[in-house]
């Protein structure tokens, strides 16, 4: 099966037959390509995105730490 790989002035272009990858790989790819341009867009510096990262942590674990360890308990 081809794959195709080409480009024009603001573009790259993939042609990629359906059979070969499913739906939600295609999906996949295509946010790690957006997550890609914010990365590249971010004035973050590495220790803010650690300080980012441990705080967004910190509050997803108080949203979601009642219903994990009651998952837990019940195993």
């Amino acid at each position: 099966m081809p794959l195709i790989k080409g480009k024009n002035d603001k573009n790259w272009v993939f042609k990629v037959p359906k059979g070969m990858i499913s739906d939600k790989y295609v999906n996949r790819f295509l946010e790690y390509i957006k997550f890609n341009e914010l990365v590249q867009q971010s004035q973050l510096n590495e220790k803010q995105a650690i300080e980012l990262s441990d705080e967004v942590k910190s509050s997803w674990w108080e949203k979601n730490k009642d219903r994990i360890l009651k998952n837990l308990e019940n195993e």
